[in-house]
């Protein structure tokens, strides 16, 4: 936490004091006016506060329970910019929320100013308004691309993943480089427990909402972490019960009685029922008969999936926290199943988030937190944020993508981000120093006259967002390859592993994990190598109905690498790139098989839940 004299420091350098204002229900309502919203008569008490004291000169930070109207709030924002010519930008932590944004925005503001974009710049060609996340803004920044560095207002959603360790990275430097570039902020979120830090930080006005639309209902249900969700063995004991998605669980379970009791109790009303892993999502899928969200589902099987859910078509639905990011799915009662993560549990403020998807504009709405003493003292736990990842590797590649720049300006740059303020001056150059070192060692980096600049290769790793760590790993073990007396699949299937996170090793033949774990024990592989991911590999190639789900998702990413890969060749940078001859043709021939997989006639979910039996199985 900042402390008050550092506070008086900060506020007397950035000139005019901030203003703040705490919203109560008593404040009084303004009508809708020309707001393009059928279903509202009168704004709500928050909304009425931001449209009367919005200063656009500011930046601007609102912090406001979950359903609460923020899409009218970022629409009396962005108006004051586009009634001027002047663009925006909106960003969302996810794919899901980035696309229903967008459809939020199309709806308010109009298809012809409102672009998406997703890596190109076919649908943002002309627009005043483009939605993406924060990965994306930079990636537009990297490219040089107009609409990133000509917007005047940054607006967004879910603000509050600015203090997430591995979310806040990007987040940070998008809005640190908005800043710089005299561009205003607009931030808005449900749960943000350092909005006043950060609206100090900014120099920004803040909104707080002291009433909550919605009145919440609590109840605790103690169960053990006995699930046992896990990918399937080889011998399966009597208790366990094998899933199509390569998961298995325990039938058991006392975690899952609890669940089918509460849901029971609760039949006829909607329910989401959050896991805090893709694992334990699968497995209650399976065990309740319901559908699961989560981002390795095909966008239309997502789609429809909600589609169905908010029509009543469908009660119960299984979610990682990408229905918890703002989407809208109201739900009669939310259920968080589980807070343990490996050695990550959830806090108060990831609770809140998925709590908030229950009721949503209801008067009443009731929330259910399942889990054992430790779980639960971890749910209600307020945790506030001491130490952030510096981001010093978005920043210092973006600012090398846009112009030749100097170790100071590098420095002053990382010390803007909000990261910075919760260390050291000293040990954010160091920091610096050491990432200047590695890529200097990696040949990204060139330095003339002192200042940096990207070589050919490094401006691609940036371009593609691939992490040159990551690139440079890739490169070691390709060339590793090369040398060795395996065939061509053999080494495609190795190298494409590596880039695939998390792969179960279900039905996957023992003779081939045994062969490849011998060939990789003679070439004396890196230890962060699974050499069984090899062997899966191989094996979905020859069998397409053993492929999960979730491998469709992943071929994006591999699909990244091969682009830039071939940008390598395109641009002379290697004359032929290592180990892409050996991706082309797997990867190519992973989607043939998962469109295979995907054609076959699918089992839909039902819509009414399966009756209990009393040995615990459905």
């Amino acid at each position: 936490m900042i402390g008050a004299f550092v506070r008086q420091l900060l506020s007397r350098r950035r000139g005019p004091q901030r203003k703040v204002f705490e919203v109560t229900g008593d404040y009084p309502c303004l009508p809708l006016g020309d707001l393009p919203c059928e279903d509202l008569d009168m704004l709500n008490p928050l909304q009425s506060c931001f449209k009367t004291n919005y200063n656009p000169g500011n930046n601007c930070v609102v912090v406001s329970s979950t359903g609460s109207g923020k899409t009218i709030i970022a629409y009396i924002g962005g108006c004051c910019y586009l009634n001027e010519g002047k663009r925006m930008v909106l960003t969302a932590p996810t794919r899901e929320l980035v696309k229903e944004l967008y459809d939020d925005a199309c709806g308010v503001f109009g298809r012809q100013v409102v672009g998406l974009y997703n890596g190109t710049d076919k649908s943002v060609e002309g627009k005043f308004a483009v939605v993406t996340t924060p990965e994306g803004y930079l990636s537009g920044l990297r490219g040089n691309r107009e609409w990133a560095s000509s917007a005047s207002l940054l607006i967004v959603d879910e603000a509050h993943n600015l203090i997430h360790p591995s979310r806040g990275c990007s987040l940070d430097a998008a809005m640190t480089m908005f800043r710089r570039m005299g561009g205003r902020l607009l931030l808005m979120s449900g749960t943000f427990p350092n909005a006043d830090e950060v609206s100090l930080h900014l120099g920004a006005d803040l909104f707080i909402s002291r009433y909550e639309r919605t009145r919440l209902v609590r109840r605790e249900i103690h169960a053990p972490d006995d699930l046992e969700a896990m990918p399937r063995a080889k011998k399966l004991t009597e208790a366990m019960v094998p899933t199509d998605s390569g998961y298995t669980y325990n039938r058991n379970s006392l975690r899952l009685q609890k669940l089918r009791e509460l849901l029971e109790e609760k039949k006829g009303a909607s329910a989401i029922v959050f896991v805090p892993t893709k694992a334990q999502g699968y497995c209650l899928s399976h065990a309740l008969q319901v559908p699961f969200h989560c981002k390795d589902v095909p966008d239309e099987d997502k789609k429809s999936m909600t589609a169905d859910f908010r029509a009543g078509r469908i009660k119960t639905i299984a979610a990682t926290d990408t229905l918890s990011q703002g989407i809208n799915t109201p739900a009669d009662i939310s259920v968080v199943c589980g807070g343990r993560r490996g050695g990550y549990y959830l806090d108060s403020n990831d609770v809140r988030q998925r709590e908030g998807r229950a009721g949503r504009g209801k008067d009443s709405a009731e929330s259910f937190l399942i889990g054992d003493k430790i779980e639960l003292f971890h749910m209600k736990k307020e945790v506030y944020t001491k130490t952030l990842p510096l981001p010093t590797e978005e920043m210092l590649l973006t600012l090398l993508c846009m112009k030749n720049i100097t170790r100071d300006e590098i420095c002053s740059a990382l010390l803007s981000t909000f990261a910075a303020t919760l260390m050291s001056r000293q040990k954010v150059i160091e920091a610096v120093n050491r990432y200047i070192n590695f890529l200097n060692a990696c040949r990204i980096l060139r330095e003339k006259n002192g200042e940096f600049r990207l070589t050919e290769e490094g401006a691609l790793l940036a371009r593609y967002f691939i992490p040159p760590r990551a690139y440079m790993g890739y490169i070691t073990l390709a060339r590793k390859l090369t040398d060795s007396e395996m065939s061509d699949i053999e080494r495609g299937c190795i190298l494409l592993s590596t880039l695939i996170q998390s792969l179960p090793s279900q039905g996957c033949p023992p003779r081939y994990e045994k062969d490849f774990q011998m060939k990789l024990i003679m070439m004396e592989m890196d230890k962060e190598l699974n050499a069984s991911k090899a062997g899966i590999l191989k094996h979905y190639l020859e069998k397409p109905s053993a492929i999960p789900a979730f491998l469709g998702g992943c071929i994006k990413e591999l699909e990244r690498w091969l682009g830039m890969l071939s940008d390598m060749e395109k641009y002379k940078i290697h004359e032929r790139s290592p180990g892409k001859e050996w991706m082309d043709a797997l990867v190519e021939g992973l989607k043939i098989n998962i469109l295979k997989m995907l054609s076959r006639k699918k089992p839909q979910p039902s819509t009414e839940r399966l009756p209990f039996e009393g040995n615990g199985t459905s």
